[in-house]
C-alpha cells in the first residue's frame, strides 16, 4: 500500500507511539491487556507447585514454610482467573490473540492436571 491515505488504513506511521497514553487506565483498557493478564495469571498458578517441587530437589527451602500453604491454595484460583481473562480477551477479539490462547491452554491444562491429582488422592484414601 502506498499513497497518502496508506498510513491511516494500515494504522499509522512507523515509529508512532501507541494510541493510548502510557500509564493511563488499567491493563484491561489497553489493547491486549486482558490477554496478557490472563497469561500471567495462568503462569502464576504454576509457580507455587514448581516451588514446592524445587524444595524436594534443593535441600535449602526457597520459600518460607508459612507461605507454602496459602500459595498452594491460590494456585487453582489463579488458574481459573487466567482462563476467564484469556477467554474474555479471545471473545472480544482484542489484540494479542496468541497470548490469550496460551493463557487458556496453560490455565485449563493446569486445572485438568490438578483435578486428576485430587481424584487420585481421593481414590487412595
Amino acid at each position: 500500500m502506498t499513497g497518502q491515505g496508506a498510513a491511516e488504513r494500515v494504522g499509522g506511521h512507523v515509529g508512532e507511539g501507541p494510541p493510548w497514553p502510557p500509564g493511563a487506565g488499567s491493563a484491561a483498557s489497553r489493547p491486549g491487556g486482558m490477554a496478557t493478564g490472563g497469561l500471567g495469571c495462568s503462569l502464576a498458578a504454576l509457580l507455587p507447585v514448581l516451588l514446592r517441587l524445587a524444595d524436594v530437589v534443593v535441600p535449602a527451602p526457597l520459600v518460607p514454610g508459612a507461605l507454602q500453604g496459602p500459595t498452594l491454595l491460590a494456585s487453582p484460583v489463579l488458574a481459573i482467573t487466567g482462563v476467564v481473562l484469556s477467554g474474555v480477551a479471545l471473545g472480544t477479539g482484542s489484540g494479542r490473540r496468541g497470548r490469550a490462547l496460551a493463557g487458556v491452554l496453560v490455565g485449563s491444562t493446569w486445572l485438568v492436571l490438578l483435578s486428576a491429582l485430587l481424584l487420585l488422592l481421593a481414590a487412595a484414601v
